[in-house]
């Protein structure tokens, strides 16, 4: 059973009815830890953890880690780490974030960052990128914005959300080394400017037929530091990206990148479930008795 984004929106968990300990095992399962590693953090065997696993699927109507996952996600209990302190070295003026993580400067890029933030700040997931996406388009006035997964050891690159010109794009897949986010990917940050269509035609024509500036950022594991994809904005015209554009981006990277490597850790537990499901399925017995 696979349950969607959508699909856990539109169930009421009841989170109150589990206990202390549930809630802690159920936001660490959030987190991506294992059942070891539940154990080893809160100083309890192996066997009592996926009791307490077991309870919360009872408890919560899910049948395996990928769904408690995306349920921890869904009401909070996985929230993102991310210091607001640190965050502001991408913005000019670090001072302008107090410790607090507020905003005390009127200076545009914290403008529209408080714009963003604001729009985005309950979605999570898929929600949350699509919603950023729409959001940097208005608030920086570009063509389009996309986020891309590097996949297969950074071989290809999955466009996740696509927006341009108004519209959401179709899911595609193409070489990494034909796309900007090759060299994005390599160097951390890549501007081309008017030049896309000659730099990039392949990318160009499956992506955006008529772009021709692009400004990618790429995004990082926040513990291992490995690439997990980019941010990219798009221009289709001849005028060049607005000074606010490089520090809004290389800030909204920070939490796109965390939503990408969750999005990817649940595919990828999504997978192994799968995969054991079809193994558990060859020692199932046959109707006949056989087997």
């Amino acid at each position: 059973m696979e349950i969607t984004c959508t699909e856990i929106v539109a169930i009421n968990f009841n989170i109150s009815e589990l206990t202390q300990r549930e809630q802690e095992v159920l936001a660490l399962i959030g987190r991506g830890y294992s059942i070891p590693k539940i154990a080893e953090k809160l100083y309890r065997s192996q066997k009592t953890i996926e009791t307490h696993r077991q309870s919360l699927g009872r408890k919560l109507g899910a049948s395996n880690r990928v769904e408690l996952a995306r349920i921890a996600i869904q009401v909070g209990l996985a929230p993102l780490e991310v210091d607001a302190s640190n965050l502001a070295g991408y913005l000019p003026g670090a001072q302008a974030i107090d410790p607090r993580g507020h905003y005390v400067d009127n200076a545009p890029e914290l403008k529209a960052v408080q714009r963003i933030d604001s729009a985005c700040a309950t979605a999570v997931d898929v929600a949350y990128v699509r919603k950023l996406c729409e959001v940097l388009v208005e608030v920086l006035g570009v063509s389009g914005v996309g986020l891309f997964s590097s996949e297969e050891s950074l071989a290809n690159l999955r466009s996740v959300v696509l927006y341009y010109r108004g519209e959401w794009l179709a899911e595609k897949t193409l070489p990494l080394e034909i796309t900007p986010c090759a060299e994005t990917i390599r160097k951390g940050f890549f501007l081309c400017k008017g030049q896309l269509n000659d730099v990039c035609p392949e990318f160009s024509r499956e992506f955006f037929p008529d772009a021709r500036s692009y400004l990618g950022v790429r995004l990082e594991d926040a513990v291992t530091g490995e690439p997990l994809g980019t941010l990219t904005v798009l221009m289709d015209g001849d005028e060049p990206f607005a000074p606010i554009v490089e520090p809004v981006v290389r800030y909204c990277a920070v939490r796109a990148a965390a939503e990408l490597g969750r999005m990817q850790l649940i595919d990828s537990l999504q997978r192994s479930v799968e995969t054991l499901e079809q193994r558990l399925a060859l020692y199932e017995p046959h109707e006949d008795g056989a087997g």
